[in-house]
């Protein structure tokens, strides 16, 4: 029987679940890869924090046209200035926080469509 373990990664802004299942030794282990759809047009994302933080700027503002890696905003974490980038092309359709704001891992930064 092998193990399996779950584990919740985000990268880019984005958040994906991820099982890993160890393989016993000398068996080959069985890579699945599924491929997603690219978002419809007019759908509707959330952006949200992928750490903990201070926001020291917002450069996204209400209905901007957006094209994927644009600088949606700036997060400080532990002395380090990490940059938000926009997954894909869109238009900003909210932003929920301001500058100096504290955020916390998965709380929403702003809606792209």
């Amino acid at each position: 029987m092998s193990a399996r373990r779950r584990y919740r990664i985000t990268l880019e802004g984005r958040i994906y679940d991820v099982e890993v299942e160890e393989v016993p030794a000398g068996q080959q282990p069985v890579v699945e890869e599924k491929v997603v759809a690219a978002p419809r047009a007019g759908a509707v994302e959330e952006i949200r924090s992928p750490l903990p933080g201070n926001v020291l700027s917002v450069k996204a503002q209400p209905g901007q046209q957006v094209k994927s890696g644009d600088l949606l905003l700036v997060i400080e974490s532990m002395k380090l200035e990490n940059e938000i980038l926009a997954p894909r092309d869109g238009t900003v359709r909210d932003v929920r926080v301001l500058p100096g704001a504290n955020v916390n891992i998965g709380d929403l930064l702003l809606i792209l469509e």
